[in-house]
């Protein structure tokens, strides 16, 4: 290529110029082709296209760690709600725990005060059939020492 004319016709043959050049390099257009031309336009409607993407993977990522940060302080309210219900079951079961070893303690006090008092009946059975006997035994002395019954 000396001349503008070897240059026009290399740039203007498609054929020559990839025999030149090889398959790799893309054969010259015209600007106008370039401007007007939509499959030209692509690569910059790509570029758009990647960027909006982006932009969009971007803000689902921060809704979705926004998502996540509400989860979490969900959850450790959830926790701390749970910890504060566990702590006032375990209040309310030692009250109720006091509350049956008093009462049990009454039971058995009182368990203790009804066998006092049928010890105290046995007792007072006991003592009245000695009763019995004393007065049965003093009978039969009085009859044995009775001078009628003798005869």
């Amino acid at each position: 290529m000396l001349d503008w004319k070897a240059t026009a016709k290399v740039l203007q043959d498609n054929e020559t110029f990839v025999s030149h050049f090889g398959p790799n390099l893309t054969p010259p257009h015209l600007l106008y082709q370039v401007n007007s031309d939509s499959s030209f336009n692509q690569c910059t409607m790509t570029t758009s296209a990647i960027r909006s993407a982006s932009i969009d993977v971007a803000k689902d990522m921060a809704t979705m760690h926004k998502k996540i940060d509400q989860m979490q302080r969900d959850m450790n309210m959830g926790f701390q709600h749970a910890e504060i219900s566990l702590n006032a079951v375990r209040n309310e079961v030692g009250a109720l725990a006091n509350t049956v070893g008093t009462v049990s303690a009454l039971v058995h006090n009182n368990m203790l005060a009804l066998m006092d008092q049928r010890e105290e009946r046995m007792k007072r059975d006991i003592l009245g059939q000695l009763e019995l006997s004393i007065i049965q035994t003093d009978m039969v002395i009085m009859r044995s020492s009775d001078p009628d019954e003798k005869h």
